[in-house]
């Protein structure tokens, strides 16, 4: 009898715990399903969108090979507005960036590379996007606005590049010696090109000192 009265007590004493935490538990458990749910749920979801991404941006690089300029800028808008986290959709903003220089639109050039300095989540490819900016200002003659973007390229691998820039730069401003030096420094980098070259060539030979 003793023994009964004891598993008897150890029940009501279940029942008790389990009437003052049992709630908290639920809570829990639900809590925690939620999060293998909710996790699961959101790798599914971000993998189905790269993979959307890379069908448009495949259909995107097809339409470029059939130089179809306007279906190109609708294919591209669609992926920046539909896939703006995806490096499918900065390449595409690369590629629209080109096609409108290449149409003398440099607006809309602006406003693709502004796009990728936007949304791009590495450093180096944001300062892909800002150099190539540069050149599409120095075209527009806002050389101001060159000169504030350039000072943000931070990675030491375009130094050339920056160098260069800066020679066009103070070329714009009728600086040559500054240019001469830029254009110098950035041909000591040893990426220099052809064209740096030329245009080093073709700068106003440096007056001679006064004895």
């Amino acid at each position: 009898m003793d023994e009964y009265i004891t598993e008897e007590q150890q029940v009501e004493a279940m029942k008790q715990w389990w009437k003052a935490n049992g709630g908290a538990i639920l809570v829990g458990v639900i809590i925690g399903l939620a999060v293998v749910f909710g996790w699961r749920y959101w790798t599914v979801h971000q993998a189905s969108l790269a993979e959307q991404a890379s069908l448009q941006y495949a259909a995107f690089s097809q339409t470029a090979k059939e130089t179809n300029p306007e279906q190109l800028r609708q294919q591209g808008k669609a992926l920046l507005e539909g896939q703006p986290a995806s490096f499918y959709a900065v390449l595409a903003a690369f590629r629209l960036a080109r096609l409108a220089v290449d149409g003398g639109d440099y607006g809309s050039a602006v406003q693709h590379l502004e796009w990728v300095i936007g949304h791009a989540n590495q450093d180096a490819i944001k300062d892909i996007a800002r150099l190539r900016l540069v050149r599409v200002l120095l075209a527009e003659n806002r050389s101001a606005d060159a000169e504030a973007r350039l000072a943000q390229v931070t990675s030491a691998h375009f130094s050339a590049e920056l160098q260069e820039l800066k020679g066009d730069l103070y070329l714009a401003g009728n600086e040559s010696v500054k240019a001469r030096a830029a254009y110098q420094a950035a041909l000591e980098t040893g990426n220099g090109s052809v064209l740096l070259q030329m245009k080093l060539d073709n700068l106003p030979t440096p007056a001679a000192p006064k004895e």
